[in-house]
């Protein structure tokens, strides 16, 4: 799938997520020596796959729909439900889940062990930073990214700006011939799908 590399801060999540998957592995392989390479791997993927969800689920939701609305229609987890769908509306991911794109700095941040600007790696432009993996490898690696995720805010909206231009203008132009919408793109996908 491209869109690992779809822009530097999500590959730095992606390479901590292999990197906690790899470790788990090591750990699992020293109190497990029979298991297969493929047990391994599989059960640290079942264990990383529940941390993502709960991050998404304790860390992420309740700040996005508040904590009112997330404990009337979640409240405390009753335990696993093989019954429950696990799938998400078409609608919802179409079009709903699109909203994050509105929090989106203009900016991807980079920041020293001081949680301050990093002097030797400085940040980077939004429209700089689509599908250029090796800013990852040769500028410093992930750590300011992810510092840089951390310790700086989504954008907050107003009503007047709420997609950066980066986003509206100048989408994938670092890296492609022409530069893309994303709000159109976002658009066009939903009525793709038959949204009005």
């Amino acid at each position: 799938d491209v869109r690992v590399d779809e822009n530097i801060a999500l590959t730095s999540l992606h390479a901590l997520f292999v990197r906690e998957h790899n470790r788990l592995a090591r750990a699992l392989r020293v109190l497990n020596p029979t298991w297969s390479s493929e047990t391994l791997y599989q059960e640290a993927r079942k264990i990383v796959g529940a941390v993502n969800q709960i991050l998404v689920m304790k860390e992420y939701l309740p700040h996005i729909v508040g904590p009112d609305a997330y404990n009337r229609h979640l409240g405390l987890y009753p335990g696993y439900d093989e019954n429950v769908d696990p799938t998400i509306a078409n609608v919802f991911a179409t079009a709903a889940f699109r909203f994050a794109h509105l929090a989106i700095q203009p900016i991807i941040f980079r920041l020293d062990e001081n949680y301050q600007n990093h002097t030797q790696f400085p940040s980077v432009p939004l429209f700089k930073a689509f599908f250029s993996p090796w800013r990852v490898i040769f500028e410093g690696g992930i750590d300011p990214l992810l510092r840089g995720l951390i310790g700086r805010p989504a954008k907050l909206n107003t009503q007047d700006h709420m997609l950066v231009n980066a986003l509206r203008e100048k989408l994938f132009a670092f890296t492609s011939h022409i530069a893309l919408d994303l709000a159109a793109l976002n658009m066009q996908r939903s009525r793709d799908h038959g949204i009005p």
